[in-house]
């Protein structure tokens, strides 16, 4: 438990994504962050996108945004709404540099959705692109916001003209309990909630790096860093942002990105022939369109090194059926925790179990119908895996709803636990 990782970068663990991406744009601008399609057709490629392009992008935003908004003291909430390309990470970075704090709010929500999400979140002000859905028009037909029209995408990318570095400071120690960004709960047994994400939950996922090889196996973290992985999830999305804007930062994965719409079977077939991705990271159901598809499911098991999937519940069937062709991922995460630390296996048929780090710091606790729920116990010692308590700060342990069973047939075993159903307390990405 105290031999740590040595191939983790200084400060793992303590870092704040504004200033990572500031730090990477200087001292190794050319590295790629995301890739997105050249064009509306996806066999004409990708084009990456460097950090150096996007600090300049996310400098050029952030000065548009103080001389529309000021610099906020207080951390005002500010709504964006957009079509989904990675415009939703330059203003969520944006937002954190001129003091005022992005909350995303799903394409999928009602109105009503959307106006019990202002009033938790004390929200005013409504960012607005070209191309949002006509739910943004909606709200602002009943509620009074201060409204911002935010200019293309093409205007912060511009870089033909320099722009002044917006300078973000923030020691890891002051800034790691305030909130980074507001997403919410998916309203599956009501009207949705606020999550309120702090930089501590991020830099959590960071410190993953720390975690040692336990038994061989590294965590998904260490598994990923170096990567080229699709992502298909939209960008106002937990599982989306935990990636691009985590993951992907701390340990050198380049995220490739769907075009804007639904992420189809056909779209995400195209991404595998012409992005250059390694893996993808899926809904269940897509996998299963896949699955369904004889030329999409040979494409995938020859093309890619491994597909994960994160957001839901893959039948053994479909699973057994690809795991036994190419490595498959189960991953697991909330909104307020980000991923989960799973170690990664070479075992085939192990597919579906959920092999925890003992750095979570977690207890499997007796629940009902012989299933336990996964309990996260605060531990000083653990403090930067944790990040879930710098979202509840007066909480000893953190009962994460997720019920998990351990497989009768391999009870010896403690790394064959599966998730198996949850008490609607909670998010799980």
């Amino acid at each position: 438990m105290d031999v740590l990782n040595s191939a983790a970068p200084p400060d793992c663990g303590r870092r704040i994504i504004p200033k990572i991406i500031d730090d990477i744009a200087s001292s190794d601008p050319q590295r790629t962050l995301i890739a997105v399609c050249k064009s509306s057709r996806i066999e004409d490629g990708f084009v990456n996108i460097s950090y150096s392009a996007f600090a300049r992008a996310v400098n050029r935003c952030s000065w548009w945004m103080e001389s529309e908004l000021g610099r906020s003291k207080t951390s005002k909430t500010v709504l964006y709404f957009g079509p989904l390309d990675y415009r939703y990470y330059i203003v969520l970075l944006a937002a954190t540099k001129t003091g005022h704090v992005a909350f995303l709010s799903s394409h999928r929500n009602s109105l009503e959705a959307n106006l019990s999400l202002l009033d938790s979140t004390h929200c005013q002000t409504m960012l607005l692109a070209t191309g949002a859905p006509a739910m943004a028009r909606e709200v602002l037909a009943v509620r009074p916001l201060q409204l911002l029209l935010v200019p293309e995408i093409d205007y912060f990318m511009d870089d033909g003209t320099d722009v002044e570095i917006y300078q973000w400071q923030g020691a890891f120690d002051e800034v790691k309990d305030k909130i980074f960004l507001i997403l919410h709960t998916s309203g599956s047994t009501g009207l949705p909630k606020p999550v309120f994400v702090t930089h501590g939950v991020f830099a959590s996922n960071d410190a993953h790096q720390l975690i040692p090889s336990l038994g061989g196996s590294p965590t998904v973290i260490n598994f990923l860093a170096g990567k080229r992985i699709l992502v298909a999830f939209p960008p106002f999305h937990a599982a989306n942002l935990f990636l691009t804007m985590g993951y992907n930062v701390f340990s050198d994965i380049t995220c490739v990105l769907p075009p804007p719409g639904p992420p189809t079977a056909d779209v995400i077939n195209a991404i595998h022939l012409y992005g250059d991705v390694d893996g993808s990271i899926l809904p269940p159901s897509t996998i299963i369109d896949i699955f369904n598809t004889s030329e999409y499911l040979l494409n995938m098991t020859t093309k890619l090194e491994f597909v994960a999937y994160v957001g839901g519940v893959l039948s053994k069937e479909v699973g057994d059926s690809i795991s036994s062709k190419m490595k498959l991922l189960t991953l697991v995460g909330a909104t307020e925790l980000g991923y989960l630390p799973v170690k990664v296996t070479d075992k085939a048929t192990a597919w579906q179990y959920l092999p925890l780090s003992p750095f979570l710091g977690h207890e499997y606790r007796q629940s009902r119908d012989g299933l336990s729920e996964l309990v996260i116990v605060r531990n000083s010692g653990l403090e930067l895996f944790q990040g879930v308590f710098s979202v509840f700060p007066n909480l000893d342990e953190y009962a994460t709803s997720d019920l998990y069973e351990l497989d009768p047939t391999d009870p010896g075993n403690p790394d064959s636990w599966f998730f198996s159903s949850k008490e609607r307390r909670h998010h799980r990405l």
